[in-house]
């Protein structure tokens, strides 16, 4: 079982093509310049990575407890979410990150004259819940049917994955991971084919 977390800020700077560039997090925003002196363009936050893989239980009430390392992550509220790329999990941004995400990948949907944006984002929200752990640091898996047919029940695998955790069932994990592993090897195999003279 592997475990951690590590918070970091802006450490990195690099000049492409002549612009500054400063990583903070995960996340890259332009620097610029005002003659000797250089200014982010938006706010210095510290991120934290989540990573590692879990085993915990989902009790009898359908709420299960989020890994030590990163409660305090989500003390402030947590956002569970099902998205269209990845449906067999339920994830868990903070709600920091999850305004990151929104902003980045589903603010950009068009959701007026486009009939696949518009059901996307339908199913992101008519399911998405938002929660404060308790005490003992549980999120419930009931509330918005977040969970609905994804039998997570019992023994759950909590996956880290950057700025979020997966919640899966084993046995689906173990399945998708073996997919994942299939096509990975055949574009390996196409790859490896395409460079022969």
């Amino acid at each position: 079982m592997t475990r951690g977390a590590d918070s970091y800020v802006a450490g990195v700077e690099w000049v492409q093509q002549g612009l500054h560039v400063g990583q903070i997090g995960t996340e890259w925003h332009k620097m610029v310049d005002c003659g000797e002196r250089r200014a982010y363009c938006g706010t210095i936050m510290q991120r934290t990575r989540l990573f590692g893989t879990y085993e915990h239980t989902v009790d009898d009430k359908g709420r299960v407890t989020l890994p030590a390392e990163f409660r305090e992550h989500f003390a402030a509220g947590a956002v569970l979410a099902r998205l269209p790329i990845q449906e067999h999990c339920v994830m868990v941004f903070s709600e920091q990150d999850w305004e990151a995400y929104e902003d980045r990948y589903i603010n950009s949907l068009n959701t007026y004259d486009d009939f696949d944006d518009d059901w996307d984002s339908r199913s992101i929200f008519a399911r998405m819940s938002l929660c404060k752990p308790d005490k003992q640091g549980r999120v419930s898996l009931v509330q918005g049917g977040i969970a609905e047919g994804l039998d997570l029940t019992g023994k759950v695998a909590i996956l880290g994955n950057r700025d979020r955790l997966e919640i899966w069932n084993p046995a689906t994990l173990a399945a998708e991971m073996a997919k994942y592993r299939e096509r990975k090897a055949k574009r390996d195999a196409r790859r490896e084919g395409s460079r022969e003279p």
